[in-house]
This record gives structure tokens, sequence and C-alpha cells, in this order.
């Protein structure tokens, strides 16, 4: 029950359940009054506190292309499942540990993916396994894509990275004390 307050009149109680109209139909109202009608007015009606999609991001999502909302949805994909290689590489470019520049990582640039990028100095390190023998091609086209804008593109294979971190990473932190790519 809710009491209703109209100025100069006693409060009366509202019931808050469907009422019957007068012909004992449910589901009818029986006036504008909201007391005895059994729904609200469409302006009064209570929507889903939810987006499109239960809230975990795969409702419509307005200025964003088709294509964009794929590549976000490949780039967590792969964050969450990185080659034994890229997880060394990640755990030394985290959190500032390369010389204080910040990394992230399976970036969105453009029409392609990243596995690391640091924004700051325009430095994009690629671990590249097995599959880019096929995919040569494609790898040289991405890169002239990124050297157009300014990256530089830094890649190892992944036996590099797990048989020679050291110098990986030393040609890491040589590029980005160069800078001046």
């Amino acid at each position: 029950m809710v009491k209703k307050q109209v100025p100069g009149l006693e409060p009366e109680l509202i019931p808050l359940t469907p009422t019957l109209s007068p012909k004992g139909e449910r589901g009818k109202c029986s006036g504008n009054d909201l007391a005895t009608c059994c729904e609200p007015p469409p302006h009064l009606k209570r929507h889903s506190p939810f987006p499109p999609g239960g809230g975990r991001g795969e409702g419509i999502k307005p200025g964003r292309t088709h294509m964009e909302d794929v590549l976000k949805a490949r780039a967590r994909r792969l964050r969450h499942s990185m080659t034994d290689a890229e997880r060394l590489m990640w755990q030394h470019l985290r959190n500032r540990r390369m010389l204080g520049y910040k990394f992230r990582r399976q970036v969105i640039m453009g029409p392609y993916i990243v596995d690391f990028a640091c924004i700051e100095a325009r430095l994009v390190v690629e671990a590249d396994g097995g599959q880019h023998v096929e995919q040569r091609g494609y790898d040289e086209k991405r890169s002239q894509w990124l050297k157009a804008r300014g990256y530089c593109v830094l890649r190892f294979w992944n036996h590099e990275i797990l048989g020679s971190l050291p110098e990986v990473l030393e040609t890491i932190a040589s590029t980005l004390n160069r800078h001046d790519f």
C-alpha cells in the first residue's frame, strides 16, 4: 500500500496490486486514475536496468561498426589465450617495467590487432609463431600500414623470445632509448 497525498485532504491508501475493472475483468483499466488501473502509464513503466545483451557489453553500440565490434571481441579473446612467448614477453613489458614506458597488449590499430604497443614511443612489438611463415605477405602489409602512421615495428620469433629473452629485451630497450624512429 502507498499513501497518496492530495493537498487539503487526508492521505488515502492505494493498493499496489492490479485491481479488477467494474466488470471484473483483469487487465482492463476502469479509468484514468492510477488507483483503479492495472498497468502504469507508459512513461512510468520500469525498464530493465541492464542494457541490451544483459550488461555484458553485447548490445548495440552507437557510432561503432560491426568490424570494430568483431576486432574488439577478437582482441579480448587473444588477451585471454596468449602463447607462452607472449606471456613471457608481457611479464617484462607490463606495469611500465620496460624503462618506464607503458605497453598495452593485443591492441586494435586500425584494421589490425598488434601483440604489444607502446603508444607514447610509437613502438609495436610482435611475437611471431610458426603461422607467420605462411602469412609473410600479410605481415609485411600490416607493418607498412603501421610504419605509414609513424610506428616502429619490431618482430621476434617465439623461439627467440623463449630462448634468448635478454637479447630480445635489449633490442626493445635500445629502440626505446633511440626513440627517433
